[in-house]
């Protein structure tokens, strides 16, 4: 995302799913962007400025994005991306696997000779380890990627997690160690993403020792150490966390592979935008988080980059909250549908947004296998909005009230809200919208326990594949249709079988049936797909754009 639009990610993108069953594939660590070395001998420190916090330093725990950009600098996933495609799944803690014929069983051979920051060595065990431990621990990510894929994972999950279950499911072996560099791993069902699956930054490889000596872990608990705490085997090492302020990492001296090009890294939390910019401006921070409205501030610096244009895999929606114990008022349908109405997508993305990014008909990013650009587009309707709103007996006799939350220091969020709330007072029909803020860990923390009513987020894709929107968004146990209550049992049978379809036109006719469901039932407001928009210093060189990466990559960055 910067001055050169587009790097052929789209067609990339297009071809995505066909190349993901590769029998046999492998590369000593994921190429980036050829880069020369910093011959300054000057240690490099980078400083980056984002809006909020992680919720937890955790791979088997933490589901946003401001943690997992942190796991992905320190921790390592078996496979990854090589440099901006996500076609094509390469090795990193693995360097070569092999698929048995029915699909069932992969095999992974290992790297070498890589050790932990606590200096204890990588191996199968480590690996058996991790799994075993996500599998256990039952938390978000894992429930929602990747223990329902494995052999034995959906029993365990439906079972109460007691030890006689926790014994069941590790008798399986599921995940199984052959010798010192080699594990194997079963699944339920032939997946044909799951190698996709596997460069989740969920299923980052922990050290087992740091964690047995700090707690261990136990089902359906957070580990409240391991929250705070990180070991892993990545460029940069974690060491330190002051919560409302700064995260510290410093290279790993001891990197396997390519080693970090900066010697320190922090992150700073600062929700104000113009705090930000001003201390890019000034030199005290080389790369910041920015909202698209801010594209005309950014391009007039002449110290400023701006990398922006590449298609992401990412949705940002409205969701209601069905649940008539939080609120009544998104029970009834019309009022779903009059909000949807209310809300002037063009003029947001357009307007607001400067053009950065495309106008969504669905949970599904275009470019993404699955997607059906022959899905109408939800209509901006205010007139038939009002006349919903009024079917449904709102009027100024009878003054309600409905709080719309987002996230604090997304500038761009805040300004679709008040768009809604414009729009909907507009109608003088008694219904005051009240557009609060909340930080970032509160934010996920309340949509975690389904206790909004109205709220603004994104979602990035834990893998690239419409498994990983549809899931989420349309199915009655996926993480954000539970989080809204939403379920159509219809949808819930048509998925049940098409997420194992390896027919592509079968299951993007299958997904296509199951949006036209979810958008008829008007469940969410589809407000953006976005596109890549990072400003930097232009002394900042190293810059790494995929779009599976959970914003930064800092270890390649250096100037």
């Amino acid at each position: 995302m910067d001055k050169r639009f587009g790097r052929k990610l789209a067609t990339a993108l297009m071809i995505f799913i066909a190349t993901a069953a590769i029998l046999v594939a492998g590369c000593t660590q994921p190429e980036t962007t050829a880069t020369p070395t910093p011959t300054t001998g000057e240690p490099i420190t980078i400083v980056s400025m984002v809006s909020g916090e992680p919720e937890s330093l955790d791979p088997a725990y933490d589901y946003e994005s401001a943690g997992g950009e942190i796991i992905q600098n320190v921790y390592e996933t078996l496979i990854f991306y090589e440099g901006s495609d996500i076609t094509k799944p390469v090795g990193v803690l693995a360097k070569s696997w092999d698929i048995s014929e029915d699909g069932l069983t992969y095999t992974f051979h290992l790297q070498e000779g890589v050790k932990f920051h606590d200096g204890t060595a990588f191996n199968a065990s480590a690996v058996k380890y991790s799994f075993d431990r996500g599998v256990i621990m039952n938390l978000d990510p894992w429930q929602a990627v990747i223990t329902p894929l494995l052999y034995g994972g959906s029993e365990y999950m439906n079972s109460e997690q007691s030890q006689a279950d926790i014994d069941a499911y590790l008798a399986k072996e599921t995940v199984k160690v052959i010798d010192e560099n080699t594990v194997q791993v079963k699944l339920a069902k032939p997946y044909r993403p799951f190698l996709d699956c596997l460069a989740f930054y969920a299923a980052s490889i922990i050290s087992p020792s740091y964690d047995q000596a700090n707690g261990g872990y136990k089902p359906n608990e957070q580990s409240e150490f391991m929250t705070e705490h990180m070991c892993g085997t990545g460029p940069l090492k974690f060491v330190s966390w002051d919560h409302m302020d700064k995260i510290t990492m410093v290279k790993n001296d001891d990197y396997w592979g390519t080693p970090a090009k900066c010697d320190k890294v922090i992150v700073r939390y600062v929700e104000d935008w113009n705090t930000r910019f001003l201390a890019m401006k000034k030199g005290e921070a080389d790369i910041i988080y920015a909202p698209f409205q801010y594209a005309n501030d950014i391009l007039a610096e002449p110290d400023f980059v701006l990398e922006a244009g590449d298609p992401t895999v990412t949705v940002s929606y409205i969701g209601f909250n069905q649940n008539a114990s939080i609120t009544p008022m998104f029970t009834d349908k019309r009022v779903r549908q009059a909000f949807i109405e209310s809300f002037d997508t063009e003029t947001f993305v357009n307007v607001v947004n400067l053009g950065y990014g495309k106008i969504p008909n669905g949970p599904i990013p275009e470019g993404l296998p699955g997607y059906n650009p022959s899905i109408p587009k939800q209509k901006f309707d205010p007139e038939h909005a009002k006349q919903l709103l009024i079917d449904a007996g709102y009027s100024k006799s009878k003054p309600t009230s409905v709080i719309l939350y987002y996230n604090a220091g997304n500038d761009g969020r805040k300004s679709a809200c008040l768009m809604l709330k414009d729009q909907i007072e507009k109608y003088d029909l008694g219904i005051s919208v009240d557009v609060q803020e909340l930080d970032w860990p509160t934010y996920v923390k309340k949509n975690r326990d389904k206790e909004l009513p109205i709220f603004y987020l994104g979602w990035i894709a834990d893998y690239p594949s419409a498994d990983s929107f549809i899931e989420p968004f349309c199915v009655s146990y996926g993480y954000y249709a539970d989080k809204v209550s939403y379920v159509n049992e219809t949808i819930d049978g048509i998925y049940a079988d098409a997420k194992w379809e390896t027919d592509q036109a079968k299951q993007t006719e299958a997904y296509t049936q199951i949006i036209e469901g979810t958008n008829e039932d008007c469940a969410y407001i589809w407000t953006a797909q976005a596109v890549e928009f990072q400003p930097m210093r232009k002394e900042l060189k190293g810059y790494w754009y995929n779009p599976m990466n959970s914003n930064l990559i800092y270890y390649t960055l250096y100037k």
